[in-house]
């Protein structure tokens, strides 16, 4: 049977409904970050804004908490922040192309049809699922794959097509890694994504393998995402008939594979480029729920032609209580705290005045004692960051630091945006309770903050 079983959807999404009503309960599960009902989540897939909502797709095993039986889960909101779980969009097909899993990909609306092409394993092929009920359900296309053989032998990986619209042409980019020269790109073209021609290698680069690549204009550029083993990396450059002129290889996010790997993006109405990526793990043994994913991310250029990361400003609407202190001068080797928090769905944005070449530590205190404490300590000589033995080089011009910091806190993991032009995203794992104090702490010399905002957010995880 070449089509998407319903028996083996229902059975799916039943088996994640169930499990649900444990991993609710876990105390370390975050509250507004976007996680399935339940079990193992990784890449998220294909998103897309269509018909007056946000489509998000991802990587899940429904039947349990640990990588296997891949599948495509599915989720809709109209505000980026509330998420209604709809049925499992795709199941892997018995003695089918995509037996072993249904991989990562994209979801595009071709001639009004949504229409996901993604990787069907083993071996690894590029197949097609459209929907003709609104994404509710799909149908696999019966003479899948549309890709079958790679253009090249010795490959260690053929997978997660990124596909997009240039006037009346498809294309699609397919992550590989040649094991005689290393990672990269096949870039493919098409009328009516089920004829293909192979074009070329989009582009040379870093790494053995390139997973989960994303290719889109931005700004006056043309940026390049890639996964590899020890990290996201990105490029701008210029995009000429069909081929990249990538310039700087640059981490998108410095939290390593853990914190943040296999991103994807799409284009909302408004033109903005947002994006999600996959943090790895669970929390609390004996809970059913593995990974979920960041908060959306909106990129762009800013005005040196960097680019920026920012929270989308719908999260703005989970604010709830909030604390706002100015002008604060704290002496050397001083401390300033703001007690009494009592929440652990927090954002903080600290804006340090511009002169402030200074080491200093943010802290968010437990509820009992100094081993809960989550510490982000600024080194600036070193122009580093330090979160308990993550160390990461910043990259900044060591003469202007850092003068915001906006942090997402959400029980067991965070994001750290810095300047909006580094990312830093973890997980960090303490007894259960609420934070009680922020402590700023200055090493040395004098330091000056010109405002501390403190939102405690509201969770929409059930």
């Amino acid at each position: 049977m070449k089509g998407n079983s319903t028996k083996l959807v229902n059975q799916a999404t039943t088996a994640v409904q169930t499990a649900h009503q444990r991993a609710r309960n876990d105390p370390l599960r975050p509250g507004y970050h976007f996680v399935p009902p339940a079990h193992w989540m990784n890449d998220p897939n294909g998103p897309i804004y269509y018909k007056n909502a946000y489509h998000l797709f991802y990587q899940h095993n429904p039947f349990g908490p640990e990588w296997g039986n891949i599948s495509w889960g599915h989720a809709l909101s109209v505000d980026l922040i509330h998420w209604e779980h709809l049925p499992i969009a795709l199941t892997p097909t018995p003695d089918s192309v995509d037996k072993d899993g249904v991989f990562s990909g994209s979801t595009v609306i071709n001639d009004g049809v949504p229409t996901i092409i993604y990787t069907g394993v083993w071996p690894e092929v590029q197949c097609i699922a459209r929907s003709f009920d609104n994404m509710f359900s799909w149908r696999k296309y019966e003479n899948n794959p549309v890709i079958s053989i790679p253009p090249f032998k010795n490959l260690s990986a053929f997978r997660d097509p990124f596909v997009w619209k240039e006037e009346s042409d498809w294309f699609m980019l397919v992550g590989a890694g040649i094991k005689s020269t290393g990672g990269t790109a096949f870039l493919y073209r098409s009328k009516n994504l089920l004829d293909w021609k192979y074009l070329h290698p989009l582009c040379d680069g870093p790494g053995k393998i390139w997973e989960c690549p994303n290719f889109f204009p931005l700004g006056q550029k043309h940026i390049l995402i890639i996964s590899l083993e020890d990290g996201v990396q990105y490029a701008l450059g210029d995009y000429i008939d069909h081929i990249f002129y990538p310039e700087k290889w640059n981490l998108l996010d410095l939290g390593g594979v853990k914190g943040f790997y296999a991103p994807n993006t799409m284009l909302d109405p408004t033109g903005r480029r947002i994006m999600w990526g996959w943090i790895q793990g669970g929390g609390s043994p004996g809970y059913p729920w593995q990974g979920m994913l960041t908060i959306p991310r909106e990129l762009s250029l800013g005005a040196e032609g960097i680019l920026e990361q920012r929270p989308v400003k719908e999260l703005q609407a989970l604010r709830n209580k909030s604390f706002t202190i100015t002008d604060v001068r704290i002496k050397p080797n001083g401390i300033f705290k703001v007690p009494d928090i009592g929440s652990n769905c927090l954002e903080i944005i600290i804006t340090f005045e511009s002169n402030s070449l200074v080491s200093y530590s943010i802290e968010l205190e437990g509820v009992s004692n100094y081993k809960e404490n989550f510490n982000i300590f600024y080194d600036a000589e070193r122009n580093q960051v330090r979160i308990g033995g993550l160390i990461c080089d910043l990259g900044l011009n060591a003469d202007s630091p850092p003068t915001i910091w906006h942090i997402f806190y959400d029980r067991s993991v965070y994001e750290i945006f810095i300047d909006y032009k580094r990312t830093l995203t973890g997980r960090f794992f303490h007894d259960v309770g609420n934070i009680k104090n922020l402590c700023v702490r200055s090493m040395v010399e004098r330091l000056n903050i010109k405002t501390i905002q403190i939102y405690k957010l509201n969770p929409v995880n059930d």
